[in-house]
């Protein structure tokens, strides 16, 4: 059999509905419908049951939680639930209680493990950002943090800590021909990590950007907690404004989602700066590690980008991603 990493588009979303089709057996309510609605990092299903009801089933492709990790998101979200007022999704249970399920596939020389969750309503916020829909996202990262922190992990429950940029992936960059630019950004960021690891780290959600948020009838909904980790509040909403600052307001919605924050973080710009742009070698090397065909199909252009954007961050002090975009 062609290792799944070796084939082309086409054939690796054959193999991943065949996996999907394998997932939704275990609920154990036939679907009229499973159809791909994304594919990428991890690959995500909509599910249309018989009875009209909707699921969003997600294989969990690339992604680098073990089963104690996953079971870290799913007591998460459950815990949000019960004890705050910020809308998560609900899981999907198998008839016999279960919150996930173990698939056995070749492909990928591990297992994978499948969640669903109910689907949620309404668009992701992606380009429909208001200042509104900012404080909101403001508002639901600071409750995260708070809870985050007092959250007691159950025990059959784990996940890492974030004590260097890369987050415990396998370092893909030293090969690179712009290794000399990437390493300097990532010595930065990891004094700032050395830095706040002085306080204890605290669950956070890692990856709150528009299209893991949705904004409907006047609601903000926070999902994907697949990249949730042990980490610090400066760290995390780092990893937004990587995303916020894509945006053409940029400054302005960054401005926004602080307002909704509020006060009480106290950090260095210079340190925020290097957390920013840790943000990008992050995904650098995640994309280096991929076995989805059309995301590795970005490498050379993604490097290209991405050097781009360092070498204006290590000349004046900032981050910009709209000085190199990927469409350019």
């Amino acid at each position: 059999m062609i290792p799944f990493a070796d084939l082309g588009h086409r054939r690796q979303l054959d193999r991943l509905r065949d996996l999907a089709r394998e997932a939704w057996s275990h609920y154990g309510e036939p679907a009229s419908r499973i159809r791909l609605f994304r594919h990428g990092f991890n690959s995500t299903y909509s599910v249309q049951t018989d009875s009209g009801e909707r699921y969003a089933l997600r294989l969990n492709v690339n992604s680098v939680h073990d089963l104690a990790g996953i079971r870290t998101e799913l007591a998460w979200v459950r815990a949000l639930a019960a004890e705050t007022d910020l809308s998560v999704p609900r899981p999907r249970l198998t008839p016999d209680g279960r919150d996930h399920v173990v698939l056995s596939t070749p492909d990928f020389g591990r297992n994978v493990v499948a969640v669903a969750y109910h689907w949620l309503p309404g668009p992701d916020v992606e380009d429909r950002a208001t200042a509104e829909v900012m404080q909101a996202m403001g508002r639901a990262i600071r409750t995260l943090h708070e809870h985050g922190a007092a959250f007691q992990l159950p025990e059959d429950c784990a996940v890492q800590t974030s004590q260097e940029p890369l987050i415990g992936i396998p370092n893909r960059l030293a090969e690179l021909p712009s290794r000399e630019i990437l390493f300097k950004v990532l010595d930065r960021a990891q004094t700032v990590i050395d830095q706040l690891a002085q306080e204890p780290p605290r669950l956070t959600h890692f990856d709150v950007h528009f299209s893991n948020v949705k904004w409907y009838q006047g609601q903000l909904t926070v999902f994907d907690f697949d990249d949730c980790l042990m980490s610090w509040p400066l760290m995390d909403i780092a990893q937004t404004l990587y995303y916020v600052r894509q945006q053409d307001p940029g400054p302005e919605w960054e401005a926004e989602l602080w307002r909704g924050y509020g006060p009480g973080l106290s950090y260095a710009s210079e340190d925020l700066e290097a957390l920013v742009a840790g943000r990008q070698l992050l995904l650098l090397n995640d994309l280096l590690g991929s076995n989805t065909h059309e995301l590795r199909a970005m490498i050379p252009r993604y490097l290209e980008v991405t050097t781009q954007r360092l070498e204006h961050y290590l000349s004046t002090g900032k981050f910009n991603p709209r000085i190199a975009r990927m469409g350019d």
